[in-house]
């Protein structure tokens, strides 16, 4: 803030209202108080501005910290529900992939038992010609021997 300039004032009061003010009038005085209280209040208006200048810089940073920690706790809560959400889908492809393996495997030991049990049956069926067909040849090994 700039100083009044109280002898440019005088001059223009002077030229428009065609008066004389002396350098000792007491509204030249007056006016010297006034700059004085300008000056003051330049000072203070300044200090004030200054004073919030650093109350608001204070509170942006309060204010970007803080934002930052929720954004924080935002992503990840994102972030964990993204992996439950994960853990989930994995999981239930997996419990379907065991279900159908175990499905396979089971039909495939109950063809498996179908067949050894049927190969069973053959073989119990041919076993009775077993101690004939052995008796055979020990008589032709005998025979052979013999003659």
């Amino acid at each position: 803030m700039s100083r009044i300039d109280f002898e440019q004032v005088v001059r223009d009061a002077a030229a428009k209202r065609n008066l004389v003010i002396r350098q000792d009038d007491p509204l030249m005085e007056f006016a010297g108080v006034v700059n004085l209280m300008l000056e003051e209040l330049e000072k203070s208006m300044t200090e004030v501005v200054q004073t919030c200048r650093v109350g608001n810089e204070e509170l942006a940073k309060r204010w970007r910290n803080d934002a930052e920690a929720i954004a924080a706790r935002i992503l990840n809560a994102a972030l964990d529900a993204g992996r439950e959400a994960a853990s989930k889908v994995i999981s239930e492809g997996a419990d379907k992939a065991v279900a159908v393996i175990h499905d396979e495997l089971l039909s495939t030991v109950q063809r498996q038992k179908v067949e050894l049990d049927a190969a069973a049956t053959e073989i119990r069926r041919w076993s009775f010609f077993m101690p004939v067909s052995s008796g055979a040849v020990l008589a032709s090994a005998i025979l052979a021997r013999v003659l």
